[in-house]
């Protein structure tokens, strides 16, 4: 039985806990299945949260490769998605131990060292790929003309052109479903932040979804995972004592849902692009233990509980 991995895509605005989610997913999968996850950080945000008291990265539970700062870019995500990782002397190379059988039998997945691979994040990655591009654009053409170059004594900079867009954007495509989604691991996560779009599929309807390269990705991206999660906070009334107290609420949709935005200055109810890799019978099941469409995070659990329960429908089937 030929076996990819789960793959994960969750989108939020900054300072709302991506990373901080995915520690508690590393923590809880390390926990449960003594697995290590990799982590690849194209984000300037950085990694902080898996190096503070719980020390996963000084613990190897969590191992991490910078992409922000390389200088074949493209070429190393690549290899990255091809299952590469770091040598000690920093080097990417093939392990074969690793990536030789693609198609894992599920026993032998479930005795990996490696079950997960998490990569900050799409947003990141895309913003990474348009800048090496435009550096690359000032020293000659990148499969396009420049639509325009500034030279100041040793510094150069170049404009891009439409096609640069479409470059990354089919670049993304590849690393995303043809690289880690390939990968013999259980699960691949992605992050990105939220972008404005226009979903061409529904008679060029707005709609919030990741960011990519260019707001044309925006709406396709969610196809491309198994599941589609949104963070955001979300008001409520609490009971506290004999009194409701209203309280805000960190909480990650697996169901889309609306939010007001102004579109050229009128009031317009824009969905929010979610979906659940949940199979249709199970369906019922999910709202019972996730009420609402969203799954309420707290400082201990996070997106980890949602991840249980998906694996939780798995170990029902194949018993």
């Amino acid at each position: 039985m030929i076996l990819k991995p789960r793959t994960l895509l969750v989108y939020a605005k900054t300072k709302m806990g991506k990373t901080s989610n995915l520690k508690m997913l590393a923590k809880y999968l390390h926990a449960k299945h003594g697995w290590r996850t990799r982590l690849i950080s194209s984000d300037g945000g950085g990694y902080r949260p898996f190096n503070d008291s719980d020390d996963l990265i000084g613990k190897g539970i969590v191992e991490v490769f910078d992409n922000t700062n390389r200088e074949f870019a493209l070429a190393d995500i690549h290899r990255l998605a091809d299952g590469n990782w770091p040598n000690s002397k920093g080097e990417l190379e093939r392990d074969d131990n690793f990536t030789k059988n693609r198609a894992y039998l599920a026993k032998t997945l479930e005795k990996a060292e490696v079950g997960c691979y998490m990569i900050e994040g799409v947003t990141s990655l895309s913003e990474t790929l348009l800048t090496h591009f435009s550096d690359r654009l000032a020293q000659g053409p990148v499969g396009f003309k420049a639509s325009w170059s500034y030279q100041e004594e040793e510094y150069a900079v170049a404009g891009m052109d439409k096609g640069h867009f479409g470059i990354v954007q089919r670049e993304l495509h590849k690393v995303i479903v043809k690289g880690f989604g390939q990968l013999p691991v259980k699960l691949v996560v992605w992050t990105a932040k939220p972008r404005l779009g226009i979903d061409k599929d529904s008679g060029g309807e707005p709609a919030f979804g990741p960011e990519g390269a260019g707001i044309a990705d925006t709406t396709r991206i969610p196809s491309w995972f198994e599941s589609c999660i949104h963070i955001d906070s979300l008001k409520a009334k609490v009971k506290k004592g004999d009194s409701l107290e209203e309280r805000e609420l960190r909480v990650a949709w697996y169901q889309k849902h609306e939010t007001q935005a102004f579109i050229s200055g009128i009031p317009t109810m824009v969905p929010y692009l979610a979906g659940s890799s949940c199979p249709a019978e199970r369906y019922l099941e999910m709202l019972k233990r996730f009420p609402g469409g969203f799954v309420q995070l707290g400082f201990d659990r996070g997106i980890d509980k949602y991840v249980e329960f998906l694996e939780s429908i798995d170990e029902k089937e194949n018993k």
